[in-house]
């Protein structure tokens, strides 16, 4: 059998990856009307932003599995929340389609949100700075402004050696959350038997060192740098999946990944129609979606706010 005709009637993977949707949920209905076709998965690369249920919903058409993680436009969606069994947060699983595993985490160096391994920094600092915060706390809770000009308790807190240290504790772990939720992830695969080259890691941000970290690695799938890219660095695939959002400088922008054995990974680069009728309804869409909305209890929670 010749090798174009063995690669044929080989099995083959199909993706459909976007990221960085912003609350557009029009783009997204726009997006399965468009693509009929049958794809054995749907890989989200954070960004879902407000109105989860919604988007969730608009995906259903597909009748696929979805797999996703969480963007800096995410930092209030729970980590535990289960839209229906279909739909899978990649964050602390690993995952197959077909002969390929996807694995990943939630969050960016932009916001954290609810990631496991920020908030487990972020108790040691504020534990290891109690008093500094205290004070903060309460100079916020009183609201009031001081005789030396225009500064209020609360600025002057901020300018105490105490507070210095403790603003230069939070952003090192701010920092150091990255590095952990990445070699956390590194080492759920080193326990995995699958081939590395089958593997799909997917993060909201771009890990550039991710060759060094997995020798062999399939695919790394990434958002947050608005403007489709596909890029080979030591043999793993890069996939810059955004934007879906039809206001991103680029228009509305995804990409159907094809795999095989024989063939590895090809990314097929799509947009979607550049109407104005697409952008100025999702131009409303969002404009409203910042209103008070009814979400299910459980998939939305306080957001650590930065103390600077």
């Amino acid at each position: 059998m010749s090798p174009a005709i063995a690669r044929e009637n080989e099995h083959m993977t199909r993706i459909l990856v976007f990221s960085d949707i912003h609350g557009a949920v029009p783009a997204v209905e726009a997006l399965t009307e468009t693509e009929r076709s049958n794809f054995d998965a749907v890989v989200i690369a954070g960004d879902i932003g407000p109105r989860p249920t919604a988007f969730f919903r608009a995906l259903e058409p597909l009748g696929c599995p979805v797999f996703y993680v969480y963007g800096n436009w995410d930092g209030h969606l729970s980590y535990d929340y289960v839209f229906n069994k279909r739909f899978v947060h990649l964050h602390g699983v690993i995952a197959s389609v077909g002969p390929l595993q996807l694995a990943g985490f939630s969050g960016c160096c932009s916001q954290w949100g609810q990631n496991p391994q920020w908030r487990a920094l972020l108790d040691d600092v504020e534990h290891e700075h109690r008093p500094v915060m205290e004070r903060l706390k309460a100079a916020q809770a009183a609201n009031s402004v001081v005789r030396s000009g225009t500064d209020s308790r609360a600025d002057r807190v901020r300018k105490t050696r105490g507070f210095g240290k403790y603003a230069a504790a939070w952003r090192t772990a701010w920092q150091e959350a990255s590095a952990r939720n990445r070699v956390e992830v590194v080492e759920r695969l080193d326990k995995s038997e699958c081939d590395p080259k089958h593997f799909v890691f997917v993060s909201h941000e771009w890990l550039y060192r991710l060759p060094e970290d997995v020798p062999g690695l399939g695919a790394h799938l990434f958002g947050h740098r608005h403007g489709f890219k596909v890029s080979k660095q030591r043999g793993t695939t890069f996939v810059n999946v955004s934007a879906l959002d039809p206001w991103a400088t680029r228009g509305a922008q995804y990409g159907v990944i094809e795999w095989t054995a024989l063939s590895g990974f090809k990314v097929l680069e799509r947009n979607l129609p550049r109407t104005q009728g697409l952008r100025l309804q999702c131009l409303e869409y969002k404009s409203t979606a910042t209103a008070v909305v009814c979400e299910p209890d459980g998939l939305t929670l306080p957001i650590a706010r930065s103390p600077f």
